[in-house]
């Protein structure tokens, strides 16, 4: 637990991003409904709620995730509110990431990890908007964290690959 714990320790300029692009986030919570993706992932979670198979009774082309997380939420404030929660771990992986990338230079770690928050979270490029892109965004971060990280080779990706399938065939 203890290595967990460790591994989370967040500094000072981070902790102090992360408030800051959630205090940005704020104001989407009370947009009014605007956006078709966003209303398209709400009908579609609405149709989950009710019992309708997801894509046999009702049907969008974008992962079952997204559709799970809106049946979840059941209005759009609580969907951009898990968005807003989503994207503070997102940026805390992005800057995990820039660790792995930039290991000798903090500064570029700064750097890179405030560009991406910024232009993730401006309402300018849609960073305000419940959209599958956002949400995505974050697991293609941790795949290439945890790709970059582990040093993997095709082997080390092979054997798990064969540890994972052994795992969950059964």
């Amino acid at each position: 637990m203890t290595k967990i714990l460790a591994k989370l320790h967040t500094p000072v300029w981070l902790f102090i991003l992360l408030v800051v692009v959630f205090i940005l986030r704020i104001p989407s919570f009370f947009e009014p409904y605007s956006y078709g993706d966003e209303m398209i992932y709400l009908t579609l979670g609405e149709a989950i709620r009710q019992g309708v198979p997801l894509y046999l009774g009702v049907h969008d082309n974008k992962p079952p995730l997204l559709y799970i997380l809106a049946a979840i939420s059941g209005r759009l404030f609580w969907f951009k509110a898990i968005l807003a929660i989503w994207h503070l771990i997102t940026v805390f992986i992005f800057w995990k990431l820039s660790e792995v990338l930039f290991p000798k230079s903090v500064k570029a770690q700064k750097i890179a990890t405030i560009i991406f928050a910024l232009l993730t979270t401006l309402p300018l490029l849609e960073g305000n908007i419940a959209n599958a892109e956002i949400f995505m965004v974050g697991t293609t971060i941790l795949a290439f964290y945890l790709l970059l990280s582990k040093k993997l080779t095709r082997k080390k990706v092979a054997t798990e690959m064969e540890i994972h399938t052994i795992c969950f065939s059964k």
